[in-house]
């Protein structure tokens, strides 16, 4: 699975706009070919490998602040949405229910993952399951960012703080889904 620059780079800006000063000890922790891509500039536009420069690095990130990774990864979706959804989409989020975004958000996520195996299905007027995923399991980490994405987009749109349930479906054949049920 690859992960689109701009969402590689919301993360970059996550840290220095939160823990400025782990910045230096977070690279120098990074490993291999992680390191690398953070030794080079990520350009928004191209395509990077999931594990490698989104759930490794967070992972990392959680270690030096001493923090549960699961916990930093969905403030980073918050965070990453917040930065989207009040900035150029903003006009965008402001009109649109959440209930709308997520139906669409086959077309959404595939700008930013690829591949991006997504469903949904209504459950109630305020109520939505959306599923993502055929992750390999050391990429599972990616669905507490997106339910972070997900509460942050429901929390802009609707003004009040919603609840995502979250679950990890095992396929059996080394791929997960995520399983999110919005309610607002």
């Amino acid at each position: 699975m690859n992960i689109k620059g701009t969402a590689v780079r919301a993360f970059l800006q996550f840290i220095d706009e939160k823990y400025p000063n782990y910045y230096d000890e977070w690279l120098s922790r990074l490993q291999g070919d992680s390191k690398r891509y953070f030794f080079q500039t990520i350009l928004p536009s191209e395509w990077y490998p999931l594990y490698e420069t989104a759930v490794a690095p967070l992972e990392v990130l959680a270690s030096v602040l001493d923090v549960k990774k699961e916990d930093l990864a969905f403030e980073v979706g918050r965070y990453s949405a917040r930065v989207a959804l009040t900035g150029v989409y903003k006009f965008f989020a402001s009109l649109a229910k959440p209930t709308y975004i997520i139906k669409r958000g086959s077309i959404m996520f595939k700008t930013y993952y690829d591949p991006a195996e997504v469903d949904y299905e209504i459950l109630g007027v305020n109520e939505v399951m959306f599923m993502f995923g055929r992750h390999q399991e050391k990429e599972t980490l990616i669905y507490h960012r997106v339910r972070g994405w997900i509460f942050e987009l429901t929390f802009i749109t609707q003004k009040v703080e919603p609840t995502v349930d979250f679950s990890i479906i095992d396929h059996m054949n080394g791929l997960f889904s995520g399983k999110f049920i919005v309610k607002w």
